[in-house]
């Protein structure tokens, strides 16, 4: 037998022969609850995996800021929502994430008659008016303002991609690794996967959505999965957290609907900021305003570039609007400044009938509900929302932070 240690945070050794052990260091931005698990590949190149061992990290470090990154904001209608994302600056220097009430963190609403705030920091809209929302994690405390209003402001956009890892209207194929949630209108084809093992524990729901056939061959799913027309199983497959079932909660028809005219509406945005394209392939966006930052950038720029730098605050969202209809995402960098980072990068691909990456990572999310997606020897961090996905490509955890555009 041929085995190898897997650890949620992409570290992995080769091991031969029996015993099989390791060490690993834990991440330095890593808190609350790690999950490790042994794979092993046998002789009839069957994959086998371990129980998951769930490992509780505390940092010595003190907590000294507290940082909601989609904070202020506007709910449209009793009962929208807003999934907060907290961050917490140590006196190590380093940022971690402690959305989590595992970690410590405390929610409360100062009038839950207009905003309810629950124990995961989803904001629930409950009646006219402003309350205060107030984050706690031991002596360290910050708040925030959501203000509700009846209807929906009509000339706003509301930006809500956090929900999906990837979700796709059609076909989901050649598929292996994604952290997050999977849906796919279509038929979903994954060998040698994991599915889901970077959400909490509670998060099990419809975590991997199959319209019409699933696929699955070798891997684990950590929640439960749903089929619309066929079940399909082979090899070793596991479901810690969850089972499979037939059924379709996504509704993906109006899904889709709902993602085109977003595409659309945020390619209408005129530009805020400015783009520098240099001679050698260097594309430079910088942004200032607070809140939103939108760029058009030609397919054809994106296809010799060497260099991708984004210049904008860490409590904005930033727009990258690709214009063409068979766009190519290869082999070069990301960099970010003035504080903007994956959680605030949407690139939105409103043309586009085919995307094409390889030997490329996104570092934000993707919006391309028009188009065939080709995807391999990469990943993403954060969401992909697509007509179609063919790829080895591996999906990461990076939600795009909530944001309401009013014009």
């Amino acid at each position: 037998m041929h085995a190898r240690a897997r650890v949620i945070h992409r570290v992995a050794v080769v091991i031969p022969e029996a015993p099989f052990t390791t060490t690993f260091q834990v991440p330095p931005h890593a808190i609350g609850t790690v999950q490790l698990v042994a794979t092993g590949i046998d002789d009839a190149r069957q994959r086998r995996s371990s129980p998951p061992v769930s490992l509780q990290v505390v940092s010595s470090a003190q907590l000294n800021l507290i940082s909601v990154l989609n904070g202020d904001g506007v709910l449209h209608g009793v009962g929208t929502t807003r999934n907060l994302v907290v961050t917490g600056l140590y006196n190590d220097g380093i940022k971690r994430d402690i959305t989590s009430q595992a970690v410590g963190t405390v929610y409360s609403s100062s009038n839950e008659a207009i905003a309810t705030v629950s124990t995961a920091g989803v904001v629930t809209a409950r009646g006219p008016g402003t309350a205060t929302i107030v984050i706690r994690n031991g002596p360290a405390v910050t708040s925030i303002s959501v203000t509700v209003v009846e209807q929906r402001v009509e000339h706003c956009i509301q930006v809500r991609l956090a929900d999906y890892n990837l979700l796709v209207a059609e076909d989901y194929r050649q598929g292996n690794d994604v952290a997050g949630r999977v849906a796919a209108g279509g038929s979903i084809f994954l060998k040698d996967f994991r599915v889901g093992w970077n959400l909490p524990d509670t998060d099990t729901d419809n975590l991997l959505v199959a319209g019409r056939d699933l696929n699955l061959n070798n891997g684990t799913v950590w929640g439960h999965a749903r089929f619309g027309d066929h079940y399909l199983p082979a090899g070793t497959l596991t479901f810690p957290r969850g089972s499979v079932t037939r059924g379709t909660p996504v509704p993906f028809t109006d899904v889709l609907g709902s993602l085109r005219k977003l595409s659309a509406d945020l390619a209408a945005l005129p530009q805020q900021g400015t783009t520098t394209l240099e001679p050698w392939g260097g594309i430079f966006l910088r942004g200032t305003h607070p809140k939103v930052n939108v760029f058009h950038v030609q397919a054809s720029a994106i296809a010799s570039a060497a260099l991708l730098t984004i210049e904008a605050p860490a409590t904005s969202l930033v727009v990258i609007n690709v214009r063409g209809t068979s766009p190519l995402f290869t082999n070069f960098g990301h960099v970010f400044a003035g504080g903007i980072d994956e959680h605030g990068v949407l690139f939105n691909l409103p043309e586009a009938t085919t995307l094409t990456a390889f030997d490329y990572g996104f570092y934000g999310t993707v919006l391309a509900p028009h188009a065939h997606v080709s995807f391999s020897d990469g990943a993403w961090v954060g969401g992909l929302y697509a007509r179609s996905m063919t790829g080895n490509a591996v999906g990461h955890l990076g939600q795009l932070r909530d944001t309401d555009i009013c014009r």
